[in-house]
């Protein structure tokens, strides 16, 4: 279950505090050197990367979410049953494996945080993770 829209909404809103040096970017794509392309290219990725992790860190709380032993209902049942609670704030990062991600801006929505925490403990249970979990 992928949250197209939230996902996009978050990259917009991030993309637009991204502070960009275009000379530099204008230099770097006018340069003929191919190395100075990769190097930069590189650099580049992995700047956007760890700011755009801090970002998400620093805006949301994330939760794995994962079926309580005792539910009767299969994962996809249980997220029709909390769909309209859950939508876009949840995703699965793993293809096949019964784990979903939910992130919440407590600070902002404090009660839309709480009554999503009370809707979905009829069916999962949920503990805070980092983002820096999520990836290697």
């Amino acid at each position: 279950m992928i949250s197209k829209g939230g996902t996009s909404r978050i990259a917009r809103a991030f993309a637009l505090m991204y502070e960009i040096n275009f000379l530099f970017v204008l230099y770097s794509y006018i340069n003929r050197s191919k190395s100075n392309k990769k190097k930069f290219k590189a650099d580049a990725k992995e700047t956007f990367r760890k700011n755009f992790a801090e970002y998400l860190a620093d805006t949301y709380m994330f939760y794995s979410l994962k079926l309580k032993d005792d539910c009767d209902k299969t994962l996809l049942s249980a997220i029709r049953e909390c769909f309209y609670d859950i939508k876009g704030k949840v995703f699965m990062p793993y293809v096949g494996e019964d784990l979903l991600i939910m992130a919440l801006n407590e600070t902002e929505y404090q009660q839309d945080s709480k009554d999503t925490k009370a809707a979905i403990s009829r069916y999962f249970n949920y503990n805070k993770i980092k983002i820096s979990d999520l990836h290697g």
